[in-house]
């Protein structure tokens, strides 16, 4: 008998994302692109995190994307409407970061203005309470940042929820890594400043997990049903869980949470998983893997950190 936790539980609503916003995204290549022209910018050179090196489609979208989040214009194309109106959805978090040419009144007005804009998770401002306070990021002191009152309904926030009720003597937040880098291309960064049940399974998902983590699925269909997307996330259930786990990507995985700026010289702070050194044969996936952080002078990608962990 299989036994479906909290953290089962959300690795199966992420499988539904994941593979569904891969072909979303995919099927929105050519609006990037264009909106990229009509811009008059060039494809910029960016590291691809998150999913994004799988296909060539998903890496040309992944650059298009992280171009119009770092340079601004006036023009409000369709196409630049249609990725601006994509990446505001409530769906990635609690609220946009960024003004743009088609909303300067909502976003940071110490920031520059960008062309589209991501979003702010309850990471972000659990990162940026944590650095403001103790000067550095740990794993617990962002963790015990982050306002369970104030979630939204997102990836990041079902997450967070789980990793919570889960929370054992120390933070050991498999599933908010897991969230943080499959919504990499969506959520806004910080960037500090130094100067500052079937009988098959035993299903054991907490109620408030299971209905936040519906409340998700709702909302990635909300965003696909409006942009006439044909594909549909399933919600996970004691029927079809054991089934979209069986094709659940790897959860050796590595995200750049946030960054420092001294002077000119960016440094990376990184959240990834690996295997615990000693763990039983059939330990449970909590149980078996660890989140891990980390500085590095670039940005170390999913590829990478499964390169170096091999």
């Amino acid at each position: 008998m299989k036994v479906i936790d909290d953290l089962e539980f959300y690795r199966g609503i992420e499988a539904e994302v994941r593979s569904n916003m891969k072909k979303f995204e995919t099927s929105l290549v050519e609006v990037a692109k264009k909106a990229v022209k009509e811009a008059g910018f060039e494809i910029g050179s960016y590291p691809v995190e998150g999913y994004y090196y799988e296909t060539q489609e998903l890496t040309t979208y992944f650059k298009c994307i992280r171009t119009l989040q770092e340079k601004l214009t006036e023009k409000k194309t369709q196409s630049i409407k249609k990725l601006h109106n994509i990446y505001t959805h409530k769906i990635f978090g609690l609220n946009k970061s960024r003004r743009t040419a088609l909303d300067m009144e909502h976003g940071d007005p110490d920031l520059a203005p960008v062309t589209v804009s991501p979003v702010r998770d309850p990471v972000y401002y659990a990162s940026k309470e944590a650095f403001e306070k103790e000067g550095k990021w740990t794993i617990d002191n962002i963790m015990k940042s982050i306002d369970l009152n104030n979630l939204g309904t997102c990836l990041v926030g079902l997450a967070v929820l789980v990793d919570n009720i889960n929370k054992g003597k120390k933070y050991n937040p498999l599933a908010t890594c897991l969230a943080c880098e499959t919504t990499v291309l969506s959520r806004e960064k910080v960037c500090a400043v130094t100067a500052f049940m079937p009988k098959s399974v035993d299903w054991r998902v907490s109620k408030r997990v299971e209905d936040y983590g519906k409340e998700v699925v709702s909302g990635y269909n909300d965003l696909f049903g409006k942009n006439n997307f044909k594909g549909k996330l399933n919600y996970v259930t004691p029927d079809n869980i054991e089934g979209i786990l069986k094709s659940v990507d790897s959860i050796i995985r590595c995200v750049n949470l946030n960054c420092v700026d001294d002077n000119g010289r960016k440094s990376f702070y990184h959240w990834a998983i690996k295997p615990k050194q000693k763990t039983k044969k059939d330990a449970s996936t909590i149980d078996a893997y660890k989140v891990v952080d980390f500085m590095d002078s670039r940005i170390v990608t999913t590829k990478d950190w499964r390169e170096i962990t091999n």
